[in-house]
């Protein structure tokens, strides 16, 4: 899932429980890290068939490109009315209840360059 470049070739280390990526490779272990939890709690609730409510889990892709997977989504495939976003800033235990969407914007400008501030002649 997404991770920062390069992510290929990473080697890690593991010191005394602490998971650490080695000098020329990154970790990239956000969505991962992420991602195998949430398929180890999967595999439990079905090795010792334990009683659950419905669960639905959603992987998307080129989300740091423009939410490209989220946004190409079909969300009426969904049954569920609320989600679980584990891909977020602060500290661990930290809830994210809302959050503003992501926009981008392409324009092209013609003209010359030029600041009021610095070359108002020029504009």
């Amino acid at each position: 899932m997404d991770t920062v470049e390069p992510g290929q070739n990473i080697k890690v280390t593991v010191d005394e429980g602490i998971v650490r990526s080695s000098k020329d490779s990154i970790l990239g272990a956000d969505d991962k890290a992420a991602i195998a939890a949430l398929l180890e709690v999967v595999d439990v609730l079905r090795e010792n068939d334990l009683q659950h409510p419905p669960l639905e889990l959603l992987f998307t892709v080129g989300e740091e490109q423009g939410l490209q997977g989220a946004r190409l989504f079909d969300f009426s495939r969904l049954q569920a009315k609320m989600a679980y976003v584990l891909d977020s800033g602060g500290s661990p235990g930290s809830i994210v209840i809302k959050s503003p969407c992501q926009n981008e914007i392409e324009y092209r400008v013609h003209g010359r360059a030029a600041h009021a501030g610095i070359n108002p002649q020029d504009a």
